[in-house]
This record gives C-alpha cells, sequence and structure tokens, in this order.
C-alpha cells in the first residue's frame, strides 16, 4: 500500500487528530509548555524560540518520504506531537519520538496517538519494525512504549547528550507480527 500522508494522518477518537506539522504551525508549536524530560529521549525537541528549522527538516523527510511530524490537535489545540524518522525501506524499519504539553499529561492522549501512528505505519506504510528510545529517567515516556506492548530490547548507554552530561536511553521496538497480537485497547 505504501501510502504516505498529505495532510491529515488519522483520527484517535472524536477529540483527537494527527496532522502534519507544517511551518504555519510554528507559533503553535512554541505555544507547547514543554516541562521536565518532556520528549521520549528526554530532551525538548526544538527550541522554543525557532521551531521553523524542526518543521523544515520534517516536511523534507516527508517528501523523500523518510518520515514526517505530526501535531497532536485537540480541536484547535496543539497539546504535543508524535515524529515516525528513519524509516528505511530496505529494512521495512523506523523510529518514533514523541513530546506532549505539560497540560495534557496523564490524561491517555500519547499514548492514543502513538497507537493511531503504529496502526497508520504497520498498515498504510507496510513496516515492519517500530522502535522507540526513552531517557531511562523518563518514566511516562518508557510507560507509553510499554502500554502499546512494545519490547524492552535493552540500555544504550550515554545514546545522547543533554544540558547535565550524557543519558543512557533504553530501546523498545515492537514488530508487525507482534502487534496484531498486543494491540492497546
Amino acid at each position: 500500500m505504501n501510502t504516505w500522508p498529505d495532510n491529515t494522518i488519522c483520527c484517535t477518537g472524536e477529540d483527537l487528530v494527527l496532522r502534519v506539522i507544517r511551518e504555519h504551525d510554528a507559533h503553535a508549536l512554541g505555544a507547547i509548555q514543554p516541562g521536565d524530560l518532556s520528549c521520549s529521549q528526554g530532551e525538548w525537541a526544538f527550541p522554543p524560540n525557532n521551531p521553523l528549522p524542526w518543521i523544515q527538516a520534517g516536511l523534507k523527510a516527508l517528501s523523500e518520504q523518510t518520515g514526517f511530524r505530526a501535531g497532536i490537535w485537540q480541536g484547535e489545540i496543539l497539546a504535543g506531537f508524535v515524529s515516525l524518522m528513519g524509516v528505511h525501506k530496505g529494512n521495512r524499519s523506523a523510529a518514533i519520538s514523541y513530546a506532549l504539553d505539560s497540560r495534557f499529561r496523564g490524561l491517555g492522549i500519547m499514548t492514543r496517538a502513538c497507537h493511531a501512528l503504529c496502526d497508520y505505519a504497520f498498515s498504510s506504510l507496510e513496516l515492519n519494525r517500530l522502535q522507540i528510545e526513552c531517557d531511562v529517567a523518563n518514566t511516562p515516556s518508557r510507560a507509553v512504549a510499554e502500554r502499546l506492548g512494545f519490547i524492552l530490547e535493552g540500555i544504550l548507554r550515554d545514546r545522547y547528550r543533554g544540558e547535565q552530561g550524557f543519558r543512557d536511553c533504553v530501546l523498545y521496538s515492537c514488530l508487525a507480527r507482534e502487534w496484531k497480537v498486543t494491540k492497546y485497547v
């Protein structure tokens, strides 16, 4: 099938929509309140005062069919985003990352958004493997991966350098054949 999104990816119930992040969404991204350990890897994904290069990188990935970034919209409010990046067509694999405005945490929004993204990746893009990396200390991000049925593969030592030095990440993965069995409901 291999259907890449042009704008709206999917709806996750009546109240949430995943939509490709475009340049005109820069103001909405700037209004997100990150809080502590905001992104799945522990740092905020882009400088709050300049999300445009991050948006443009996502649009370039979309045009090259190597990934995309989608906003999680609750009505007209941008609650966060999910990214499917590093799509490798030969291996049919990709990585998921995400971040949620601190005002929307604890409501199951990110689990629902990632579930919809996984459904899209496995069915529309026909991927075989998805992975999520989370900072070892980012318990909420780890919980999202676990609720989705992703399997813990191991720890990636000193995976990235944050403001407080090098940080370890945990690596989770899910295969298409497992997704059919462990689907989050």
